[in-house]
């Protein structure tokens, strides 16, 4: 899905089913 990232705890999560850090930018 093309869902919008947010910043966690200084990393970025992509809004998914299991939120994973994204490494990408």
């Amino acid at each position: 899905k093309g869902e919008p990232r947010r910043c966690n705890c200084g990393y970025w999560f992509k809004l998914v089913d299991l939120e994973v850090p994204d490494y990408g930018q």
